[in-house]
């Protein structure tokens, strides 16, 4: 069964954000797969791009803001290439969907902690939230890497691990081994133990 704040029913759009109003509302678009949605690509109006970046900006896909809208996804992503101003709207949507995703989990912690507390079915919703946790931190991992991205470690390797390591001329290398030399005579011998 697919998440609440998808819209399983072609020609349904979000009326609010997922964690505050569940419900949907019916628009005027043509469903997916109706006369006037298929076939000839649909005509770009303010309206309909509107209506397709409202429903990214509520977390939803770009495939799913289309069926909702009644637009082909094949027509939407020509028009993010072929109409710069639309383009930056989607961009601005998806940078909203985001922070959507993070409150998202914030919610997600909240309904986890209610349901703890459901004798019947509190480990089912539990595992439900878990699930969706996951998905959520994979897919913000993959829109923010830097932020959400796995932590990468760089290993260098090669033939000879001298050729990694910088070049010092023979100078630096006689002021370092002095710099050496002058903290060991400043620094008291340890104490000998005995036993």
């Amino acid at each position: 069964m697919p998440p609440a704040f998808y819209p399983s029913t072609p020609g349904l759009t979000m009326a609010g954000r997922y964690g505050q109003n569940r419900c949907m509302k019916k628009t005027s678009f043509p469903a997916a797969g109706a006369p006037g949605a298929t076939g000839k690509r649909t005509k770009y109006t303010n309206r309909v791009a509107t209506a397709i970046c409202e429903a990214v900006e509520d977390g939803l896909s770009l495939r799913a803001a289309c069926d909702a809208a009644g637009v082909r996804y094949s027509t939407a992503h020509g028009w993010i290439k072929d109409r710069p101003a639309f383009a930056e709207r989607y961009s601005q949507a998806c940078k909203i969907r985001t922070a959507f995703l993070e409150e998202r989990l914030l919610d997600l912690l909240n309904e986890a902690r209610r349901a703890a507390f459901d004798s019947e079915n509190g480990n089912r919703l539990i595992q439900a939230i878990k699930l969706e946790i996951e998905t959520l931190k994979w897919q913000l991992s993959k829109l923010l890497p830097k932020k959400y991205g796995d932590r990468t470690q760089m290993v260098v390797e090669g033939a000879n691990p001298a050729d990694v390591l910088p070049k010092h001329t023979a100078e630096e290398d006689a002021a370092f081994l002095r710099m050496l030399v002058e903290i060991q005579a400043k620094t008291p011998p340890p104490p000998e133990y005995t036993t």
